[in-house]
């Protein structure tokens, strides 16, 4: 069991992944979401309690370069299958999209080439 305490409040991590909280609730640091599991990590401050879910583990660097109308997006050659992601807004039930292209291997990186046409995208990488 981990134990982390903020300001009046305290938040435990219980070997099975699940969070407990109590103390003040002034900010609502101890209110705890339904249904969180799989948590691996935990902290608290004065007024948050902070969750980690998953691994922890960060995925590659993502750089980009533009020209004309074309966005390139590059990461390092030895973060294979992974594929690019887009949505048109960020919201909690944002929809993303598979990206289609051709992925080039050129000098240690990956990289895809997309047109930058319309509207804002936003991007991400990720392993399916």
């Amino acid at each position: 069991m981990a134990i982390a305490a903020g300001g009046f409040h305290t938040v435990a991590l219980k070997s099975d992944g699940m969070v407990v909280a109590w103390g003040n609730n002034a900010s609502r640091q101890t209110t705890v979401t339904a249904g969180l599991s799989g948590v691996t990590a935990i902290a608290a401050g004065d007024y948050h309690t902070l969750a980690l879910v998953g691994s922890g583990v960060l995925g590659p660097t993502v750089t980009y370069s533009s020209a004309g109308n074309n966005l390139t997006l590059l990461w390092p050659d030895t973060a294979t299958g992974y594929r690019i992601e887009s949505a048109l807004i960020l919201t909690q039930t944002v929809i993303w999209n598979n990206m289609i292209g051709t992925f080039q291997t050129n000098g240690g990186s990956i990289s895809i080439v997309l047109p930058m046409t319309g509207s804002q995208k936003f991007y991400r990488l990720i392993k399916p």
